[in-house]
């Protein structure tokens, strides 16, 4: 095998075991939660980036923005940690409108329901 063909599956490797697989990974609950997400915080500021330029239709979101939410919805990074990603990726205030809003459509969990954190954060 040549170096170039082991680098790029090499760097396919570690692109694809970096991001939540549940980013990637069709599940019902969480392609509602993104579809509320898009429709009632389309337009709003994210800081830099407004919602509907991280989600622009239902089958295209930001990578970051989609890997991120997507260890937040799942429990695997604190709403604290979800947030702080947030204003360093976008440049955007913790009280912005699309934070604000994104958070408003988070599910409720009580402790049965909620995931364990995980240590990711």
């Amino acid at each position: 095998m040549k170096v170039a063909e082991f680098s790029k599956l090499l760097l396919t490797a570690l692109l694809l075991t970096g991001c939540a697989t549940d980013a990637w990974r069709p599940e019902r609950s969480f392609d509602v939660f993104l579809e509320q997400v898009r429709v009632k915080c389309w337009g709003l500021r994210l800081g830099a980036v407004s919602i509907n330029r991280l989600m622009p239709n239902a089958t295209t979101t930001d990578p970051y923005f989609l890997d991120i939410t997507s260890r937040y919805y799942h429990g695997k990074i604190s709403e604290q940690s979800y947030v702080t990603a947030l204003q360093g990726s976008y440049a955007a205030p913790a009280d912005s409108p699309g934070i604000r809003c994104i958070l408003e459509q988070m599910p409720k969990r009580n402790a049965d329901t909620a995931p364990a954190q995980g240590n990711a954060e």
